[in-house]
């Protein structure tokens, strides 16, 4: 290793130059590998651990905060509006009724062997604080949920129960932590400190002998730049969710698998803890867009797909079009069942 370092101060200008480029997109490389690689907590959730997850939880996983916490409020506006501790008063302005902390409610926790469809055993559970503290803010005065100024006002309201659902999905293993991400900036900043400690060794041996380094010294810059945004962006309070995390999420995917269909066609048949977990899973728009409760919160329908034939006709959905021959529906109707 000591000879192959020496040889390398030895090249020539451009042949160390050639050299060096290649070293960088190495330590870059190394570095986007190990981010998909190293996302520990590594292995399974076991039934008990996935039954302790957050009735909001899923609305942390596999997202950014920003868009973490508008799933999170809408769960919980749509788990408040179907126990009756909201009501309308408008097409999309909410009322309080009664606070979810004199109630109880029954959740569906997921237990192994169990889907939603086959119903799972229900257990009575206190309601969730996020649930309270949005009721909170809803009693103040009767809100119109159509209002991007309200929207903003219940998600810094309810700052802290963000705060509170990460730290227990960190603690859950779900959600990397500090920790976590001290030790993952300290890995791919090896490679880094390895090539910009060769770059700055010839620069300085180039320097000794008189020899022209306004390259190397632009390279070794934008080189400086690159790790430097690598490093911080890792060490960034933002939510990465663990390959623990991902496993529950898409555990937790198939066993609701139905709750979606649900959701669209006997929306009155799903219990409020229920409506958090789809909104979790499939975002607000997906979950709640297409029917009255999606509606009154002001979400926005999702856009319906079209597929394109190669004659020029479009069609909505498979079941509209009379045949998908010769390109028609995306050639044998491209997925569509």
């Amino acid at each position: 290793m000591m000879l192959l370092g020496w040889r390398i101060f030895e090249l020539k200008g451009p042949h160390f130059l050639g050299v060096f480029v290649g070293l960088i997109v190495v330590a870059v490389g190394f570095r986007v590998v190990l981010g998909k690689l190293l996302r520990f907590p590594f292995g399974e959730a076991t039934g008990e651990e996935l039954a302790r997850l957050p009735q909001f939880g899923l609305a942390f996983l596999g997202t950014d905060l920003h868009e973490a916490r508008y799933r999170a409020v809408h769960g919980a506006l749509g788990s408040l509006l179907a126990s009756g501790c909201l009501e309308l008063v408008g097409p999309t302005t909410v009322r309080a009724v009664q606070s979810p902390g004199e109630r109880r409610v029954l959740v569906e926790p997921p237990q192994a062997g169990f889907g939603y469809r086959q119903g799972p055993q229900s257990e009575p559970a206190p309601v969730d604080s996020l649930e309270i503290a949005v009721y909170e803010w809803v009693s103040l005065e009767d809100r119109d949920m159509a209002s991007e100024s309200n929207r903003k006002s219940l998600v810094a309201h309810c700052d802290g129960e963000f705060t509170r659902l990460r730290s227990v999905l960190e603690r859950q293993g779900m959600l990397q932590d500090e920790t976590s991400r001290v030790i993952r900036a300290a890995v791919f900043s090896v490679p880094f400190i390895l090539v910009g400690w060769i770059g700055i060794n010839k620069l300085l041996i180039g320097l000794d002998r008189g020899k022209p380094v306004g390259i190397l010294v632009f390279l070794l810059v934008f080189f400086a730049l690159v790790a430097m945004a690598s490093i911080t962006t890792e060490l960034a309070d933002t939510l990465r969710t663990s390959e623990k995390g991902e496993w529950s999420f898409a555990r937790c995917e198939v066993w609701y698998e139905g709750l979606l269909a649900t959701l669209r066609s006997a929306p009155n048949t799903v219990a409020g803890s229920d409506i958090g977990r789809a909104v979790g899973l499939y975002t607000a728009q997906v979950a709640l867009g297409t029917s009255a409760l999606g509606r009154s919160l002001g979400i926005p329908e999702p856009p319906q797909p079209v597929v394109s034939s190669s004659g020029g006709s479009s069609c909505s959905s498979c079941s509209s079009c009379s045949s998908c021959g010769g390109g028609g529906c995306g050639g044998g109707c491209g997925g569509c069942s």
